[in-house]
Parts: C-alpha cells; structure tokens; sequence
C-alpha cells in the first residue's frame, strides 16, 4: 500500500514540478501508529504537516527517533528507480525485511520543515536524548541507556547537476540502510526523512542566462535588489487612502486636455455663428446685372 503512494510521488513528481517552494517528505516506522493520523495530503503546508506530525508522535512509544535533513530536494529527484531503492523497501510495510509497521510520504510540502522544530518537541515531550550528527561522515555511536533517543544527521545540499544529484542521493540512501541494519531486530525506531527545496538545473540555467541578458543590457542588479529589498508598509484604511489614483503628472495632463477642450469648443462656436444670407448666392437679373454684362 505505502509501496503504491511512493509511486504515486513519482509519477505525479512531473505534474507539480510548478510549484518552486515544495519538498518531499518520507516517514516509517517499526512501531504501530493509528492509520488515521496518517492520512495526510500530498499537497500540504510544513505548518500542516508538523502539527500532524507532532500528534503520531505524542505516544512516544518509540526508543529511537531518526531525523535525516536533506536540503535542496525536489519530488522529481526521486523519479529514478537508482536514487533511493532501500528508501522504498522501507516505506514498503509489505516487506518482511523491513519490519515497517507504518509509513506515508508527502510529495509536496509547502514551504520549510524546520527538522530543530522536531528535535525540541521530542526532547520537551518524550523526553529523550537529542544528538546532531554529521551525515556524511557516516560514524555514530548508540548509547545503551533507558531515556528514548533523537539522532539527527544533515547532509549537504544536493549539487545542481542531475548526474551529481541522483550520486548524493544513493549515498544517502545507503547510509539510511547501513544505520537501520545496526539496529536490533526488536528496535522500536522511527525515521523521518525531511527535505527542503532548491534549485534544479533547469532552474539554474535559467537563471544563468537571465544574469547575461541583463548584463548585455546594462542593467543595474544592485540596484535592483537594493530597491526589492525595501520594506512597504501598506496603510489600513479606504481603498482610497491606502492608493494613490491622482498624480501630478495625471493632474497637468488632465488640465492641458481640459485647455484644448475649451479652444476647440469655442473654434466650434464660432463656425457655427456665422450666419450669410441665401440672397449672397442669388444670381442678380435686373438692369443693373444687364449693365455689368456690357
């Protein structure tokens, strides 16, 4: 079942590849956790997602909780069957292998899960034991002790070539298996694997070749992000008071038009005052006309 909403990512990983501030998210677990908070959506925001996140994991149920930040990923990196398979064997609650209980991901988190935000919960909730590691040094220690645990390991951001995306990726994903291997079989574990989002090299081309354009074209960039970077307060009130719809340029231009307008009305009237007489254009029959025609 969580082996089909996994496909479900990656095929609809092309359909949403609009959206510019969305992340994955994968969650599983060795320990049972109520179906029903677990249906979350696919499309969801990070405030969504960490209050749901917060509710399966108020039983504290677990001995070992595993955080793995991975920033600068997007739901698209995953469409390669190459990029993570012992990622899938673990969402795979199908899978003996795996002895995952409970599992979902989210193709789409908007906006920033802040990984600190669930170590604080964890610590101030179950009260458990909070280490931050280095995870490409790939070297941790389990200590042997009855307070519950929360490992964190943050990888670097994905490199923007493809080639060298899907390369980190495998290496996270065979440090994810290694570290699960070393666990006992009767571990109570589970594993949320956040992301964040970053550029993709469509992206970063894109943005390559703006940076020449405006080049060519003099543009001050400084300038411009001087400018964008200024603070605008926007005023309560009246549409009226908040916007400005009179400026001076419009008041002088209205003006001038206003000028012409009574220059032309006053051109019309005169035309049409003049007044002749038909008589003007009569043709003159009497003795006089007679005497100018000799």
């Amino acid at each position: 079942m969580r082996l089909l909403n996994l496909g479900s990512l990656l095929a609809s990983s092309v359909a949403v590849a609009a959206f510019q501030d969305t992340s994955p998210f994968f969650f599983f677990s060795t320990v049972d956790i109520p179906q029903e908070s677990l249906q979350v959506s696919q499309i969801t925001s990070s405030s969504s997602l960490l209050e749901s996140l917060k509710q399966q994991l108020s039983p504290c149920n677990a001995d070992t909780y595993f955080i793995i930040h991975q920033p600068g990923v997007k739901s698209s990196d995953f469409a390669a069957a190459s990029a993570s398979p012992k990622l899938r064997s673990f969402l795979d609650t199908t899978n003996e292998e795996s002895h995952t209980k409970a599992s979902y991901n989210v193709s789409e988190v908007i906006g920033e899960l802040d990984p600190s935000e669930l170590q604080r919960y964890l610590g101030e909730e179950c009260k458990a034991d909070v280490t931050t590691l280095d995870g490409p040094s790939g070297h941790f220690e389990m200590a042997l002790d009855i307070n519950p645990k929360v490992m964190r390991f943050d990888f670097p951001t994905l490199p923007v070539s493809n080639a060298d995306r899907i390369g980190q990726l495998v290496h996270t994903d065979k440090f994810l298996s290694s570290f699960i291997k070393t666990l006992p079989l009767s571990s109570k574990h589970i594993v949320m694997y956040t992301t964040t989002s970053g550029p993709s090299s469509e992206g970063h081309l894109y943005q390559h070749s703006t940076s020449n354009e405006q080049q060519k074209l003099g543009l001050n960039r400084r300038g411009l992000d001087a400018r964008q970077g200024e603070n605008v307060t926007l005023v309560d009130g009246p549409l009226f008071e908040r916007f400005q719809f009179l400026t001076p340029a419009i008041f002088m231009g209205l003006i001038v038009v206003s000028i012409l307008l009574m220059i032309l009305y006053v051109a019309i009237s005169a035309v049409s005052s003049l007044q002749v007489s038909y008589a003007a254009f009569d043709k003159e029959m009497g003795p006089t006309a007679q005497k100018k025609q000799q």
